[in-house]
Order: C-alpha cells, then structure tokens, then sequence
C-alpha cells in the first residue's frame, strides 16, 4: 500500500510540474521578422526617480543560413537606448556598451539580467508593473523588428540574479 500511495504521489506531482510549465508558456510572447524570432522581452518596474531601466529578452534566434546583426534599438519611452553587457572583474560589476551585436546562422543571443541587456537612458516615465511598451530592434540589411516589453514587479526576474557588487553607471 505504501508503495502505491508513493508511486501515486509521484505521478500527481509530476503531472502539476507539466500543467505548470504549459500555463506558464501560454503567455509567452514571440515576434517574428523575416530570419529572427524574438521571444518574452520583459524589464523591471522602477521607481518614481529613476532616470534608467534595462530590457531583457529570452532569446533572439537567427534562423537564417546567413548572420544577422543588431546595430541599435530605439524606444519612445527613452532618450538613449543602448546595448550593455555585464562585465565582473574583482567582484565589481561594470556596463560595458556594445556598438553592435552579430548573431550567426541557426544560433541565439540571451539577455538577461548579469549578462547582455538593453539598457534605457533618461527614461522619459517610470517602467509601471503590468503595462507595457515598445521596442524597437534595428537590424542591419534587415530592418527593425517591433517587440512590446512587459514589465514586471520591480523584484521579478526569470533567472536567478549572480552574486555580483553593482556600479551604476
């Protein structure tokens, strides 16, 4: 009986991690332009004062036979949109800012929080939890691909942050 109850258990507890995992992909968003697909860009809420935010995307896919590059992004809501990446050196994290960005044939680009981000410059109104806005992706030969960037509570992240001192910018 012990062991039925486990194995009954188990099974209920791998079916809810499945329903789980389904209902949290319905709501993803993906955005498709000629070669690339771009999917769940989200940023932070953030305070009345703040003059910056950063956007993040799960993944930018080139699906093409051929690389394609990122050379800007623009954003109503900021008066400077650039691309940063996150570099730690003796503990510290600095921004560093990125001219352009390649993405090769069959292959992906994360931005996520520690790591590459798109980083908003004299933003123009605070990133207000639940609303939304939109982003622009400029691509070289290919054009610019519309995304909308959700924005979440100002704690909610969908990787877990590195252990990392911050040095605005």
């Amino acid at each position: 009986m012990n062991q039925k109850l486990f194995f009954t258990t188990n099974i209920l507890i791998l079916t809810t991690i499945a329903f789980v995992s389904i209902i949290s992909d319905i709501g993803a968003k993906n955005y498709t332009y000629k070669q690339v697909n771009a999917s769940d860009p989200w940023a932070r809420a953030t305070s009345k004062l703040a003059k910056t935010g950063a956007v993040y995307i799960k993944n930018i896919h080139n699906k093409g036979k051929n690389a394609v590059k990122i050379t800007g992004f623009s954003a109503n809501i900021a008066k400077k949109v650039q691309l940063h990446n996150t570099v730690v050196k003796n503990e510290v994290a600095k921004m560093q800012h990125i001219e352009f960005l390649e993405i090769g044939p069959n292959k992906s680009v994360q931005f996520n929080p520690g790591g590459l981000h798109i980083m908003l410059m004299g933003l123009k109104r605070p990133l207000e939890k639940n609303s939304h806005f939109p982003l622009i992706i400029k691509f070289e030969k290919l054009g610019n691909l519309e995304i909308m960037v959700d924005i979440k509570n100002i704690g909610w992240s969908q990787k877990k942050p590195s252990n990392y001192k911050h040095v605005h910018h």
